[in-house]
């Protein structure tokens, strides 16, 4: 009986090969486009779904005022803002970080490349919990001789090799010890990471505005909330 459903139904197709190839491919169309959309939602929905606890965690921003003109906004905060809020809300906020992203040349023997290096602080990982694929992943904060690489970078640098332990040469001029690799950060995440080195305030005794002045924005600044129930992040005054 079934043979003969299906023996039937490809001859009336044959019969009518038009009216079967509008119908047959309008659904594969229909599908294809309902696939992709389910794709696009489910990435779009998925930010920052591989952090833990994403819901605690914020990022502070900078709108600024200037007499006759439009305001301006940006992602970045200044220097002061991070002891600021470890001052004022202690019993909100569990922990703070600073992050800058400079260019810098990074050098492995002839592997010579331009990347993006991410500077924070001791506490990152109170407040981005990255997984270490091997090495020590604190101690790689702990000074500025080592530096923390993503997988994606101990296979372009050290292919097949164990990279912990390796040297690096940074813009020609500063070795760091390779301390450890962290999983790589998916791609449906507003953060780029793939070098991670430690904060050093004597770098920009030149430069204070960097991390001293209020008028100048030069860095992310993160906070997370800590675990009570129903707790909303802290207001701050916004600053004209």
């Amino acid at each position: 009986m079934f043979k003969n459903y299906v023996v039937t139904a490809i001859r009336n197709l044959l019969r009518n090969k038009i009216f079967a190839i509008i119908n047959i491919g309008g659904l594969a169309l229909a599908l294809a486009a309902s696939i992709l959309i389910m794709l696009f939602v489910r990435y779009e929905t998925g930010f920052e779904n591989w952090l833990k606890d994403s819901s605690s965690i914020y990022r502070i921003e900078t709108e600024m005022h200037f007499p006759g003109r439009e305001p301006m906004e940006f992602s970045y905060s200044p220097g002061p803002m991070k002891g600021l809020l470890e001052k004022e809300f202690p019993g909100e906020i569990a922990a703070t970080t600073w992050m800058r992203n400079e260019r810098t040349g990074v050098a492995f023997g002839d592997r010579r490349f331009i990347e993006r290096v991410s500077y924070v602080n001791s506490t990152f990982f109170e407040v981005f919990d990255l997984q270490a694929i091997s090495g020590a992943r604190e101690g790689g904060l702990q000074d500025t001789s080592s530096i923390l690489i993503s997988e994606r970078m101990a296979e372009k640098y050290f292919g097949n090799k164990n990279p912990v332990g390796q040297i690096l040469v940074l813009d020609n001029q500063l070795s760091v010890r390779v301390a450890g690799v962290f999983e790589n950060i998916p791609d449906n995440s507003h953060l780029v990471l793939d070098f991670l080195m430690r904060l050093d305030p004597v770098n920009y005794k030149n430069s204070p505005w960097v991390l001293e002045r209020w008028g100048s924005v030069n860095l992310f600044t993160y906070f997370r909330l800590r675990e009570k129930e129903g707790l909303a992040p802290p207001a701050l005054a916004r600053a004209s």
